[in-house]
C-alpha cells in the first residue's frame, strides 16, 4: 500500500512537469479536483461503483497529501524562510491550538477523513515542522546531537521501519507463541525494541547504502 501511494504521488508530480512553470498549480488542481469529487459523492449520497469509491479513498489518502505538501515546502523553501523571519512565535502556537480544535470538530461533526493514518494530525504536525525550521534554521538555536543523528538517518528509518516492526512481531510469535501481544507490557516492549532496532539498522543502511548511492548519483548523474 505504501509503495502504491508513492507511485501515485510520483505520477501526479511527473504529469505536472509537462506544464513547466505551471506545474505546482497543476498538482493543486488535480488534488483539489479529486477531493471535490469525493466530497460530492459523500454529501449527495450518490450510488457509485465500489471500486470507484475505493480509488477516490486511495487517492485522497492523507499520506498522498503529506507527500505533496513536502514537495511544495522543498520547492518554495527560500520563500518560506523569508516568511518565517517575519512571523512571531506566538502565531505558531495559536495556529497549533486552532488546528487541534479543528481536528475535534472534524472528528465529531464532519467525519470527512476515511483513512486515519495520521490524517487528522497532518495540519498541527505540519505547523510544528515549519515552526522547527524557524527555531533551528532562523533563530539558530543549537540542535541536540540526538535530533541531528535522527535527521541524518530519517529517510532510511522511513524505508525500513515497517520491515523491522513486522519482523520483530513474527519473531516474537515464533519464540513466545501467537498470544504474546495479548498483554500491554509486550506491546509496550515491542515499541521500544522496534525503535532501537530501527535506529541501528537504519544507521547501517544509511552509511553503507543510502549515502554511497547518493554520492554516486551526484558524481555520475547530477554533475
Amino acid at each position: 500500500m505504501d509503495i502504491e501511494l508513492r507511485v501515485f504521488f510520483y505520477l501526479i508530480v511527473s504529469l505536472s512537469l509537462f506544464f513547466n512553470r505551471y506545474r505546482q498549480l497543476v498538482v493543486i488542481v488535480i488534488l483539489m479536483a479529486i477531493i471535490s469529487i469525493k466530497y460530492c459523492f459523500k454529501t449527495l449520497g450518490l450510488q457509485v461503483n465500489g471500486n470507484i469509491i475505493a480509488w477516490f479513498n486511495f487517492s485522497t489518502n492523507p499520506i498522498i497529501v503529506e507527500f505533496i505538501i513536502g514537495y511544495f515546502l522543498a520547492f518554495y523553501y527560500d520563500s518560506l524562510i523569508l516568511l518565517l523571519t517575519r512571523t512571531k512565535h506566538i502565531i505558531f502556537i495559536l495556529l497549533m491550538l486552532i488546528s487541534f480544535l479543528s481536528i475535534i470538530v472534524e472528528w465529531r461533526l464532519i467525519n470527512f477523513t476515511d483513512d486515519m493514518h495520521i490524517g487528522l494530525m497532518l495540519i498541527p504536525a505540519l505547523i510544528f515542522f515549519i515552526y522547527c525550521i524557524k527555531i533551528f534554521d532562523i533563530d539558530k538555536i543549537s540542535v541536540p546531537n540526538f535530533i541531528s543523528f535522527t535527521a541524518r538517518i530519517s529517510y532510511s528509518i522511513y524505508l525500513l521501519h515497517m520491515a523491522v516492526i513486522f519482523s520483530l512481531i513474527e519473531l516474537s510469535k515464533l519464540t513466545f507463541g501467537e498470544q504474546v501481544f495479548d498483554s500491554f507490557n509486550a506491546r509496550f516492549n515491542l515499541f521500544f525494541l522496534s525503535l532501537l532496532f530501527s535506529w541501528c539498522i537504519s544507521y547501517l543502511f544509511c552509511i553503507k547504502v543510502e549515502e554511497k548511492i547518493s554520492t554516486l548519483m551526484k558524481s555520475y548523474i547530477f554533475k
